[in-house]
């Protein structure tokens, strides 16, 4: 009996032939520039404005997004410490706190906040919004990017047969 789904060393066979785990990479990879290009073409300008960006990672597209609004003020939140402390070396105002609860920031501070792929992984969506709301200017707006069942991880996970992956 022919096996059509296994993972051998980096490959995967269907009935239709093979696949790398190189070819699902770099799908990945144009995935994700893709997402952050259409992130860069929605910002407005908002030229001496503060930016927040909630899950920033280790900064470097936090400060791309901030050259393009054309912010004053950048401030992240990032609970990694590693990355935390690279995005802080990049000038980025860190707070390496939890995305759970209350935002450690004013009300009506921030004109833009951005968070990319964050949302999927929080248990209580309905308070990250909230928070967002709180501490955006009435003038300001926010950018909020997510993964969908289409996103690579997911595809990869149903042809192995596997569940897709979703944050606990």
């Amino acid at each position: 009996m022919e096996q059509h789904r296994g993972l051998h060393r980096g490959t995967l066979s269907l009935p239709h032939g093979k696949l790398t785990l190189g070819y699902f990479f770099s799908m990945y990879q144009a995935s994700e520039r893709e997402n952050k290009r259409r992130i860069l073409e929605l910002a407005n300008p908002c030229t001496g404005g503060r930016l927040l960006d909630l899950g920033c990672s280790d900064g470097t597209f936090t400060i791309e997004l901030a050259e393009r609004i054309g912010a004053a003020e950048v401030h992240g939140v990032e609970f990694v410490g590693a990355l935390a402390d690279a995005a802080a070396a990049r000038g980025i105002s860190i707070s390496k706190e939890s995305l759970e609860g209350q935002l450690p920031f004013p009300s009506d501070y921030f004109d833009v906040v951005h968070s990319n792929q964050v949302i999927e992984h929080l248990v209580h969506t309905d308070t990250f919004v909230k928070e967002i709301a709180r501490v955006l200017k009435p003038s300001g707006y926010a950018l909020i990017s997510t993964n969908n069942l289409a996103s690579w991880h997911n595809v990869f996970s149903l042809l192995l047969p596997c569940s897709p992956f979703r944050a606990m």
